[in-house]
């Protein structure tokens, strides 16, 4: 039985609270799988972990560092030169700061994954791990690599990795396996402004910085950070709530809708208006000033001119959201299936955090589709009369079983897609706010 999972974005906490509990890993996700294992006989268990688990971008503490040191500073690039760190690296010493506070504060949920093993004794068990953009990071330093595997209990052998006979050995940058007619891979390949290569399974593809880590961090993060300060004009009851509308712009898709987002909430109330004008030209003015920025804008004008028409479209039509071009990513996968001569019927991306299956092909005995993985963070939607926004706390996982397990009748895979609403998270946080 092999289970399949992404877009985690275990985080540090400092530019917003948006981890997974460890009840739902283990009253939830344990206890269904557990059951399918038992239903289904399932005669081993991997569990494959793709992409975007650890967030080392969403935080606050890239922002407190030279931004010379920064991954997309000049030091941070050095780093990247024939993919081999220098020794004494700040931007390793920062990202070793981030991931320890992340594992800190997900102490039980990643000693769930540690020890997921115990949990189906007598059979063989493995946890595999692609990463995705992400935690791109994870697989330039050594350090980070290896702290990695060890507080996720990753099984690391010449079938799970590339290089393993070698020192810097690394992760690999998808996965197949024919037992399961499964080809999966994070899916951020597809995503110019997350990918910066034509082809998609070159390492230089896959380790180099793309322009999206500078949007996360210094765009998105930068920008709710900004706006804290002015809660504090705000009346104290409704300050912990907007805190989290303001760090819950990491959860938007796409991006380029924030600005609306937040003016459909914070328009009439001056202060946080001009708060968040304000906030925008600070960022932009700033991250214009990054010499990787400059470089990327002159070398993709029309991923500039799309960008920018994104931004404007996000601005004047802000219940845009969650509109990943899907049909891109099913073709994407379509392609992925063709080129792998059909011999893996299932394909699988996360990224998106948009779950999603596609029928690719009519084959006798097999049904192939693109499946996405979805994700296990908010879920912002608008409203129908697209007044103001809710956001769910979602699950989606996905389970494929082999020829010889449910043998009661044929089946290729399952995917579960569980969504939660939490008393009070669909209120309109604008109502109540002072109109001056």
């Amino acid at each position: 039985m092999l289970i399949i999972i992404s877009d985690l974005h275990f985080v540090d906490g400092t530019a917003g609270e948006h981890d997974v509990r460890w009840p739902a890993f283990k009253d939830v996700f344990l206890a269904d799988i557990k059951a399918l294992s038992k239903h289904n006989g399932a005669k081993e268990i991997k569990l494959l972990l793709l992409g975007d688990i650890i967030d080392l971008l969403r935080t606050t503490k890239w922002l407190k560092t030279d931004v010379e040191d920064r991954p997309w500073g000049k030091n941070g690039l050095e780093d990247l030169i024939n993919f081999d760190p220098k020794k004494g690296s700040k931007t390793e010493d920062h990202c070793k700061c981030i991931l320890k506070d992340i594992i800190a504060r997900n102490k039980e949920t990643f000693g769930f994954f540690k020890n997921f093993r115990r949990y189906f004794k007598g059979l063989k068990t493995q946890l595999i791990y692609i990463p995705g953009n992400h935690d791109r990071l994870v697989n330039i330093y050594p350090s980070i690599r290896d702290e990695v595997t060890n507080e996720l209990g990753l099984t690391i052998n010449d079938s799970t990795v590339d290089g393993f006979s070698e020192e810097n050995w690394r992760f690999r940058k998808f996965f197949q396996d024919n037992t399961y007619g499964v080809f999966a891979r994070h899916g951020h390949e597809f995503d110019e402004f997350n990918y910066d290569s034509n082809d998609k399974d070159s390492s230089e593809g896959h380790y180099q910085v793309p322009v999206g880590d500078i949007m996360t961090t210094e765009i998105a993060v930068k920008i709710a950070s900004l706006l804290l300060p002015a809660l504090e004009n705000l009346p104290d009851s409704h300050q912990e709530d907007l805190r989290r509308f303001i760090f819950d712009i990491d959860n938007i898709r796409p991006w380029t809708s924030i600005p609306g987002y937040l003016l459909t909430k914070f328009w009439n109330n001056q202060i946080m208006r001009e708060a968040i004008f304000c906030a925008l030209y600070t960022t932009f003015k700033d991250v214009s000033k990054i010499s990787f920025v400059r470089r990327w804008f002159f070398g993709h004008p029309l991923a500039v001119f799309r960008l920018f028409w994104d931004c404007l479209k996000g601005a004047l039509n802000p219940p845009m959201l969650n509109s990943a071009p899907e049909d891109l990513y099913a073709r994407a996968a379509s392609i992925d299936y063709f080129e792998k001569e059909k011999n893996y019927p299932f394909v699988l991306y996360g990224h998106t955090h948009s779950s999603k299956q596609v029928p690719l092909d009519r084959v006798k005995g097999v049904d192939p589709h693109y499946i996405n993985t979805g994700t296990w963070r908010s879920h912002i939607s608008p409203l129908l009369d697209k007044s103001d926004f809710v956001s769910l706390k979602t699950m989606t996982y996905t389970v494929f079983y082999r020829a010889d397990e449910h043998l009661s009748e044929p089946l290729g895979f399952d995917t579960w897609n569980g969504c939660r609403s939490v008393r009070g998270s669909q209120r309109s946080l604008g109502i109540g706010l002072p109109m001056n």
